[in-house]
């Protein structure tokens, strides 16, 4: 009798830890939570750059059962992708600006020549780790797990224009031909490749952006200092501050005596439309951070007494089928939550009335308001008003690593 050999799981993520970036986040929280006892693992991944993917030490014990890591550069530096930017845009959008990723797909398969897989699992955005599994499934004709964390060609960020339209169509229907199964973070995005692909939804299944339950916050709320509202996360194009920024000038218009005893915190990567907005701001109790590592995220989430979410301010439906990754972490710190979101979006479904209050974009008053209302809560000492105690645990990595380690010794 033959002895027992662990199966070879390949992992394909351009953004995986130790990069700091949403997927990123919520790939670490998957890795860290797959049964390894009957996995040999191999992670593919783009070596770290600078941008909106940088390197956080804080990160790198999430790879820690992972047995192999091989980077692959993406761009040899941001003059080459420049140039091919203005003379071959088209590239950028095969599937995207990570394209050299799945180019370099010879040179994966001499690295791998000695772990062969015998299941993979990919992770995107980027997209482009979609292509390169499609091409190595092709290859070893192994069992293969496709996960999106966003849609694809209905992604209304990507402005395609014609060619590359017609790229990515033909490129999705192939991944969706050839994935073994493909795993969607929203229902929404579920419900919408169900009506798209009705010949493969026995293909599809939920799994959902996480939190990681060893980093729920014991610590308890504190309401003898300022109260803190807190923002982290990513704020460029319409996902921008606007309306929160004349709400507060709103509240402090009616509340002026509050200025001192109030405070607005926004961290992580802004376009420079937001940067100067937020830099430019005459409020004091207005603060701009800029990009933190992932443990002081963290810790100033738990420092927060009300958490902020802001989704793109859009009326194109698409919109709503994202589902934020940083709610997940501010499920962690156990807070409540303020939502700038559409009626009807994931966000709205999931928060409004259960874990804090939603608001669109262009109800400034009623975003005022409610910041009159937690104000007035905290004065008067109300900690239960701030605590959000009931963590879904449909939301645990621990309980959708262990789903996803069934998926792929089944598979």
């Amino acid at each position: 009798m033959s002895p027992y050999r662990k199966k070879k799981l390949l992992i394909v993520s351009i953004s995986a830890p130790p990069k700091n970036a949403p997927e990123s986040l919520q790939a670490a929280k998957y890795f860290k939570y797959l049964s390894y006892e009957d996995f040999n693992t191999t992670l593919i991944t783009s070596k770290i750059s600078d941008g909106w993917r940088p390197n956080d030490d804080t990160l790198k014990p999430y790879l820690k059962n992972i047995h192999k890591v091989i980077e692959i550069p993406i761009w040899p530096n941001r003059y080459i992708h420049a140039l091919t930017s203005l003379l071959c845009p088209f590239l950028l959008e095969k599937p995207d600006g990570d394209a050299p990723f799945h180019w370099r797909y010879q040179q994966v398969k001499k690295k791998l020549k000695n772990d062969e897989p015998d299941i993979i699992y990919s992770r995107s955005t980027p997209i482009s780790s979609s292509i390169l599994a499609l091409k190595l499934k092709m290859n070893y004709k192994v069992p293969w797990v496709m996960h999106l964390s966003d849609p694809w060609v209905d992604n209304p960020y990507l402005n395609l224009k014609k060619k590359g339209k017609s790229y990515n169509k033909k490129k999705e229907s192939l991944c969706f031909k050839y994935a073994d199964r493909v795993t969607v973070t929203s229902k929404k995005t579920l419900e919408l490749y169900q009506e798209k692909y009705p010949e493969h939804t026995d293909k599809l299944l939920l799994y959902p952006n996480v939190y990681d339950p060893d980093l729920l916050n014991e610590i308890d709320l504190t309401l003898n200092e300022k109260l803190t509202f807190v923002h982290t996360g990513r704020l460029y194009e319409s996902r921008n501050v606007k309306s929160m920024l004349s709400a507060i000038e709103k509240f402090i218009s009616r509340n002026p005596a509050a200025q001192g005893h109030v405070d607005f915190i926004f961290a992580g990567f802004a376009d420079e439309k937001n940067k100067q907005i937020m830099t430019n701001c005459s409020l004091g109790c207005v603060k701009y951070l800029g990009a933190l590592p992932f443990d002081k995220s963290l810790y100033l989430q738990r420092s927060a007494h009300v958490l902020i979410n802001i989704d793109s301010d859009e009326q194109d439906s698409r919109f709503q089928l994202f589902f934020p990754s940083k709610l997940l972490d501010y499920f962690v710190a156990k807070k409540t939550m303020l939502c700038i979101t559409a009626e009807g979006s994931t966000t709205y479904d999931l928060i409004e009335d259960k874990y804090g209050r939603c608001f669109t974009h262009d109800d400034i008053e009623g975003l005022a308001d409610y910041i009159t209302v937690c104000y007035e809560k905290f004065v008067l000492g109300d900690k239960q008003f701030f605590y959000n105690a009931d963590v879904p645990t449909e939301f645990s990595a621990s309980v959708n690593g262990k789903r996803l380690s069934t998926l792929l010794k089944e598979l």
